[in-house]
């Protein structure tokens, strides 16, 4: 067909006791000299690893199959899930050998996006698909599949931290409300953010602030006790529980 060819040897097949022989093509005889150059360099270094016309999703398939003995139910369930939903529809078809890391990190921009009816996924849940993806490969690497682990080389999105909304004062009357409705009212529990008014101690709020807060809820069958302090803002965390 017009191309040059250039074969390496890749030791005595044990079966036959032949040379094992291989071929790589090029359009130019420099590009041939090149790859054949680079192959048997790696050859010599011990780091060569044959073609595999395996693809993406056979592989995962088969490291779904075998190698998840050691994970519980949810955690293979999970795996399988990433791999149905947000791996093979965009790589599967691409051949292990030839995944490279653009092509990685153009599905996750895509998953971020939210293509073909499909929503974005939370920076989280992207997380989540590399890791599963990640070790796949990792496994494939081990196998001597591949040489590198291409989603090693990703960038991935930033976590997002989402603010803590708290409650208003009428929203909390209306929490009580509801809770006394329920049949595990006496040990429902929730955290309450309220910034900080004058001192504390280890024990607590001063005994009379604690009295003027006890108006945030009108409800002084209810009783709280100072959990953590955290934050800039000098907020403190109360955990408020039913009282008898």
């Amino acid at each position: 067909d017009g191309r040059w060819e250039a074969r390496y040897t890749l030791g005595i097949d044990p079966g036959t006791g032949k040379q094992i022989q291989k071929s790589v093509y090029g359009k130019t005889q420099k590009e041939v000299r090149q790859k054949l150059t680079a192959i048997t360099a790696e050859i010599d270094s011990g780091t060569f690893t044959q073609e595999d016309k395996t693809t993406v999703e056979q592989w995962l398939n088969i490291w779904l199959d075998e190698y998840m003995g050691d994970k519980k139910y949810g955690t293979i369930r999970n795996h399988k899930n990433a791999c149905r939903y947000h791996i093979i529809p965009y790589i599967g078809q691409c051949r292990l050998s030839d995944l490279k890391p653009h092509m990685i990190q153009t599905l996750y921009n895509r998953l971020q996006r939210g293509e073909d009816d499909k929503p974005p996924l939370s920076p989280k849940t992207i997380r989540n698909v590399h890791g599963v993806l990640s070790k796949a490969l990792n496994q494939a690497v081990l196998n001597e599949m591949i040489r590198l682990n291409p989603a090693q080389l990703t960038t991935l999105p930033r976590k997002v931290q989402k603010d803590i909304q708290t409650l208003a004062d009428e929203q909390i009357k209306q929490f009580f409300v509801v809770v006394e409705r329920d049949s595990y009212r006496s040990i429902l529990k929730f955290i309450l953010q309220r910034p900080r008014r004058g001192r504390s101690s280890a024990h607590g709020p001063d005994p009379k602030q604690r009295r003027e807060n006890t108006t945030m809820a009108q409800a002084p069958e209810f009783k709280y006790a100072p959990m953590f302090q955290l934050g800039k803002d000098d907020t403190e965390y109360y955990l408020l529980t039913k009282e008898g």
